[in-house]
């Protein structure tokens, strides 16, 4: 990533999942203070996904990063496979 800070824009926008390689990248992208840096996090509406925007909610807070959630909002249709349902509700 060293090698690519001179590209990477003022203004970013970075997808996390609360995982470590997201973290270290937010965490990467924020630590001068130099980016405005959005965190942005999809709750695809499982366990992990409420503990995950839990805990993002309480870092970006802590750390004054604005951060923009999405969730699902429908129910599954029979016969669809989860991960073309959770591509749908994220692209909407």
């Amino acid at each position: 990533m060293i090698k690519m800070i001179g590209s990477v824009p003022r203004k970013v926008c970075v997808a996390v999942s609360g995982g470590k390689d997201s973290m270290a990248v937010l965490s990467f992208l924020t630590n001068n203070n130099k980016r405005d840096v959005v965190a942005l996090y999809f709750n695809h509406g499982t366990h992990h996904g409420d503990e995950a925007e839990e805990f993002l909610t309480s870092y970006c807070k802590k750390k004054n990063i604005t951060l923009v959630t999405g969730k699902i909002q429908r129910n599954i249709n029979k016969g669809e496979s989860k991960e073309a349902y959770w591509r749908d509700e994220r692209y909407n």
